[in-house]
C-alpha cells in the first residue's frame, strides 16, 4: 500500500483502548468525548475500525486492481472473456459494478490525501 501513513499492522491497546498503536508507537487516539448508554462501545468500534484501517486499505487497492484489470480486458477484447481455467465471464458482470469501483477508487484516493 502506498500510503504516508503509519506501517501497519495497527492495534488496539491492551492497556487502553482510546489508543492505536503499531509495534510499542501511539499513533492514534479515540477521544472519549462520546456520551450516551453506548458511549464505551462505539469508541471501541472506532478503535476497531481505525486500527483495521491499513489492512483494510491493502485488501481494497488489491480488489481494486484485479477488478480494474478485468474491466480493461473486457473493454479491449470485447463482451466476453473466456479464462485460462477455461471460466467464461461476460462483461455485464462487471460493468454493472463499475460504479463499486469508482466509489472503492475515491475511498482510497481519500484515504491517501489524493483529489479533492
Amino acid at each position: 500500500m502506498s500510503g504516508k501513513w503509519a506501517p501497519g499492522p495497527w492495534k488496539v491497546a491492551l492497556t487502553n483502548p482510546r489508543w492505536i498503536m503499531n509495534r510499542n508507537n501511539i499513533i492514534a487516539e479515540i477521544e472519549d468525548e462520546i456520551r450516551g448508554r453506548h458511549a464505551k462501545e462505539q469508541m471501541a468500534a472506532n478503535a476497531r475500525l481505525i486500527a483495521a484501517a491499513p489492512e483494510l486499505a491493502e485488501a481494497l487497492e488489491d480488489l481494486v486492481s484485479e477488478f480494474g484489470c478485468t474491466l480493461e480486458l473486457l473493454d479491449r477484447n470485447g463482451p466476453s472473456l473466456t479464462c485460462a481455467d477455461g471460466e467464461f465471464i461476460h462483461a455485464s458482470a462487471f460493468y454493472d459494478r463499475r460504479e463499486a469501483l469508482d466509489r472503492a477508487r475515491a475511498a482510497l484516493a481519500k484515504a491517501k490525501g489524493e483529489g479533492a
